[in-house]
């Protein structure tokens, strides 16, 4: 399923229910989680229009929230 971000709003506390984020402490740590979910190869480089990395964050949610919805 793919989900446009910018039609989807929840709460703070539902977006981190939804991304496995609820523990995150500070910009640092988010950082690092971030990291470890995509890899750091994927967070380098140009970030153009025709990157695979222009739509990451979208198909990153996406997942996340077919996932989130499966388990409800």
């Amino acid at each position: 399923m793919h989900y446009p971000l910018n039609t989807i709003a929840a709460s703070m506390e539902t977006w981190k229910d939804i991304m496995g984020i609820a523990q995150i402490n500070d910009s640092n740590h988010l950082s690092q989680v971030i990291i470890d979910e995509l890899g750091a190869k994927m967070l380098q480089g140009p970030q153009r229009r025709d990157s695979e990395l222009w739509f990451a964050d979208e198909a990153l949610a996406s997942y996340k929230i077919d996932l989130w919805l499966k388990k409800r």
